[in-house]
């Protein structure tokens, strides 16, 4: 089939790709005229496992296009796949400018009955508002809703095997067409109207901030009662009930997805004369375990002047460039002042180059892709992601390098029992020295 994706961020670049590989014929149009560029040679504009590679076979066998001109796409495109970013206005509610903006160059320059399929996350009730602003169109519009559920850093996987694929139709021509697009996926294909689909995406999202959110609190608790929170963990997951996934105490969720869908979620329901108790706690939690590190680094160090502090993975996850939401970057924010030098580590060069634009007239903060220089002559080693070279750290290597070996670990990627007896003072999140921990 052929499908115009519009937005060649993580959602619409992911789609189209995937979509490529399953043998449709896909044009991806950004208005990022540099980015449309790059993906043309099969450069990396963003950083996801396998995409890559996807891109390129794609390309090689002629089954994607990419390309800023809308209105040329318009004029001859009849599925339109909306990719476009949906971020969060300081009240809490959706920024709507991009979706407005696409839906109004598609109202312009389309020439046949068309469908278009909406994958950003919307606020409930979007499609049938978009369906009435085509009323007065000489041509049939079809607006369905197809929400993604990828998670950064596993989006490809995710999309490629995906455990269920929501869809919010309102006639059984939607649906026909949808079941053909999909039809190479083996996976449940659920169908409902476009508000339950377009509710769907935040439901989900809202309970897996409110399971992250949970845990962390009871860390917290956890840290004073000298208890390892990993052992309440091993009881808790095979409660199938409860599951496994969203259970790893942290620094709280970051990225941008659960930040604004949550506040989002709370807005619609404000809207409506609803309270959200439960998802109100999980922002507030979220945004107080933010400062897990620095409180931590509190209670050591007092006077902090002097201090040189490494910072071990920026990204606001492990396995991808994104710096929305970064727990590490937010660290740095309120540290910059406050410390003597800040040496920051990356795995992705990406990565570091985009940080270097938020930090650029600092002189006290550095980046550098080795650990080692990132640790040399440090007081103070921060982890803030799972990065493949950060788990596979030895003790020795802090001692050789850092000057008064303090690790905190937001992320618990070691043995707390083995770093100590190995004589690194180490602090992580919900577990206490004290507490066995076999």
């Amino acid at each position: 089939m052929e499908l115009t994706i519009v937005g060649t961020g993580y959602v619409g670049l992911t789609t189209g790709v995937c979509l490529a590989n399953k043998g449709h014929n896909i044009i991806c149009l950004d208005t990022n005229l540099p980015k449309i560029e790059k993906l043309k040679n099969g450069m990396e504009v963003i950083y996801e496992p396998n995409m890559k590679q996807l891109i390129n076979k794609a390309i090689e066998n002629k089954k994607i296009k990419f390309t800023a001109n809308y209105k040329e796409v318009y004029n001859n495109s009849k599925i339109i796949i909306l990719c476009v970013p949906t971020p969060e206005e300081l009240n809490g509610s959706v920024n709507m400018e991009y979706i407005n903006k696409a839906i109004d160059q598609i109202s312009e320059n389309i020439k046949n009955d068309c469908y278009i399929i909406i994958k950003s996350t919307v606020p409930v009730g979007t499609c049938n508002e978009i369906l009435k602003r085509f009323q007065k169109n000489k041509y049939k519009i079809n607006v369905i809703f197809n929400p993604e559920f990828l998670a950064q850093g596993e989006a490809v996987n995710n999309f490629l095997n995906p455990q269920r694929i929501v869809i919010g139709v309102n006639n059984l021509e939607s649906k026909r067409l949808m079941e053909k697009i999909y039809k190479e996926f083996d996976a449940p294909k659920i169908f409902m109207d476009t508000k339950s689909a377009e509710l769907s995406k935040y439901a989900c999202n809202n309970f897996l901030a409110l399971k992250l959110s949970y845990i962390n609190e009871l860390s917290n608790l956890c840290e004073k009662l000298e208890i390892n929170v990993e052992n309440i963990l091993n009881v808790m997951k095979l409660d199938s009930r409860i599951g496994k996934e969203y259970l790893e105490p942290g620094l709280g969720y970051g990225g941008s997805c659960l930040t604004k869908d949550t506040k989002a979620l709370v807005k619609l329901a404000q809207e409506n004369e609803v309270q959200l108790n439960t998802i109100e706690a999980a922002i507030s939690t979220n945004e107080m375990q933010k400062n897990k590190l620095i409180e931590k680094l509190d209670k050591y160090y007092i006077n902090k002047k002097d201090l040189n502090i490494a910072i071990l993975g920026l990204s606001f996850k492990e396995n991808t460039n994104d710096l929305r939401g970064s727990q590490a970057i937010e660290t740095i924010m309120k540290l910059k002042d406050k410390v003597n030098k800040i040496f920051c580590y990356d795995n992705k060069q990406s990565t570091l180059e985009n940080a270097k634009q938020l930090f650029q007239k600092y002189s006290n903060i550095f980046f550098t892709i080795t650990i080692e220089n990132a640790i040399q002559g440090a007081d103070v080693c921060m982890i803030f992601n799972k990065e493949k070279e950060i788990l596979e750290l030895s003790p020795d290597v802090f001692k050789k390098y850092m000057r008064k070996p303090l690790i905190l670990d937001g992320k618990n990627c070691f043995n707390m029992i083995f770093m100590n007896d190995k004589g690194i003072k180490y602090d992580s999140i919900g577990r206490n020295i004290n507490g066995k921990n076999n």
